[in-house]
């Protein structure tokens, strides 16, 4: 812009220098430099006006743009009551990790893609719906899950390929893992027990093993029964 500016401006000195011009020399002489003059101004103003267009496009583009981020800003403010929600802890099935009376915020939303080995879900008890529980996902679809003082273990009877990759989400069940005792999934005071989960069964258990009403009792749960994943406690 400022260029431009520049411009107009030597064109006027120009245009001014041509008129001055007429009045000294033969008025032909004078007509052509001021037609010289007066074309390298308007070419001038021409450049000015198209720098005025691009800068106004780029004014505009940037105010789409912020519209657009206050679009998805509202929207995402109105669709977090029906995302996210706040529970409460009760009774210590879940000690150490969160303890009774702690408010978890869960949202609901990401349960539908992947339920990871490790995380914390709340669940309807799948016998007594209007139980709710909060507990950790330690087996997954496919898997037998063992558990014994010594820690929990995926899938005990299968021969782990050497060099070949443990993989712990929904879709690629490990051949074999072992979580030792005192670890969050191994835990401590577990007792003698194993289960093979169906095709779209979870196992559940609580941090505190001595404490909690889990998939032990209950058996395994599905996706249906998720209420939501734990994000974070406030």
């Amino acid at each position: 812009m400022k260029d431009d500016l520049r411009q107009i401006w030597d064109g006027c000195i120009a245009l001014v220098t041509a008129l001055s011009l007429r009045v000294r020399a033969g008025a032909s002489q004078a007509r052509a430099r001021a037609a010289c003059a007066l074309a390298y101004a308007g070419k001038a103003v021409e450049r000015a006006r198209q720098s005025r267009e691009t800068l106004s496009l780029w004014q505009e583009l940037s105010r789409v743009r912020l519209l657009t981020w206050h679009t998805v800003l509202l929207a995402l403010i109105l669709a977090l009551p029906f995302t996210v929600r706040i529970l409460a802890v009760s009774g210590g099935s879940m000690e150490p990790t969160f303890q009774a009376g702690d408010r978890l915020v869960v949202e609901n939303v990401t349960k539908h893609l992947h339920i990871w080995r490790g995380e914390v879900l709340v669940i309807r008890n799948p016998h007594e719906r209007v139980t709710v529980e909060v507990k950790r996902v330690v087996g997954l679809p496919g898997e037998v899950v063992e558990l014994s003082a010594e820690g929990i273990t995926i899938n005990p009877d299968c021969e782990q390929k050497p060099g070949a990759p443990l993989l712990y989400h929904v879709n690629s069940a490990p051949c074999s893992a072992h979580f030792p005792a005192g670890t969050v999934l191994g835990g401590t005071g577990n007792d003698d027990f194993q289960i093979l989960l169906g095709p779209e069964d979870y196992f559940v258990l609580g941090d505190n093993r001595s404490r909690s009403t889990d998939s032990r009792d209950f058996g395994a749960v599905q996706k249906g029964d998720v209420i939501g994943r734990v994000i974070l406690a406030i």
